[in-house]
């Protein structure tokens, strides 16, 4: 898969309103940091882009409940990959 595939696979799922694409978008986002993947931080990013876009948004007037859930999860996840990309980056930990 390319990088491009990647990011594009993961933003539609983070951007699809399903609970489980979006835990399958946060995981591939996970190990992409564990793993220290070069493109780590652009998924990061692409994450966090996610949670404001206008269906997320949408989701979260239809949904707040199961929306609110998923963007503690994925706030958890892009912190902790920060941290974790900070670590690999940075020779800390």
């Amino acid at each position: 898969m390319t990088d491009d595939a990647l990011r594009n696979g993961i933003q539609d799922d983070l951007r699809s309103a399903d609970p489980r694409r979006i835990a399958a978008a946060l995981s591939q986002v996970d190990a992409a940091a564990r793993a220290g993947s070069p493109i780590a931080s652009t998924l990061v990013l692409d994450a966090d882009a996610a949670l404001g876009s206008v269906e997320w948004r949408a989701w979260a007037e239809r949904d707040p409940d199961a929306a609110a859930g998923a963007r503690a999860d994925a706030d958890a996840v892009i912190t902790e990959a920060w941290r974790t990309i900070a670590r690999w980056t940075c020779g800390a930990g």
